[in-house]
């Protein structure tokens, strides 16, 4: 499994040096045209942004691809018995609930894995929450996000109850 990407991680990587080559052939034709025939510039240059969002998205596909292959080849061999979503996370209603964080003005939940270890359930995925703030640039008000918390997060399924919630923080 390893080997095909690396094979594949190869291929792209000449291909997108090939890519590379052919946008950059487009743009300077299209600015040596550009005089000449500014109609033909336009449409090189049309070419080449198409040519790129090709070649970015072949990359985009790969990576997506190389994590779900490479991620769950890992959890087969530690954990046997699991599930695995690499868009998904424990719902924010979840996280909320135990009363570290506030709700995000923004955030992003992947790597979702729910399995269990000694006869204790266990979820967990990574997680990023971040805050608007506003600042004044040029007189002109504009919106920022600052990252409050960014980890992994980890719920865990006692049999038994504890009659607590236990927070670790570090």
């Amino acid at each position: 499994v390893y080997e095909n990407l690396e094979i594949q991680r190869k291929e792209l990587i000449k291909k997108r040096r090939i890519f590379t080559l052919v946008i950059i052939l487009i743009f300077l034709a299209a600015l040596a045209l550009f005089l000449v025939i500014p109609q033909i510039s336009i449409i090189l240059i049309v070419a080449g942004i198409v040519v790129l969002i090709i070649s970015e998205s072949k990359v985009s596909k790969f990576r997506r691809s190389f994590k779900e292959i490479v991620i769950k080849k890992l959890l087969d061999e530690e954990l046997g018995s699991y599930t695995y979503n690499s868009t998904q996370g424990i719902p924010l209603n979840e996280i909320i609930s135990v009363g570290i964080y506030d709700s995000p003005d923004r955030y992003d939940l992947e790597d979702y894995i729910q399995s269990s270890y000694n006869e204790v359930r266990y979820e967990m995925c990574d997680a990023t929450f971040e805050e608007r703030y506003y600042v004044t640039v040029d007189g002109k008000r504009e919106v920022r996000y600052r990252t409050y918390f960014k980890g992994r997060i980890i719920k865990l399924d006692y049999k038994r109850d504890l009659n607590t919630t236990i927070k670790i923080i570090e």
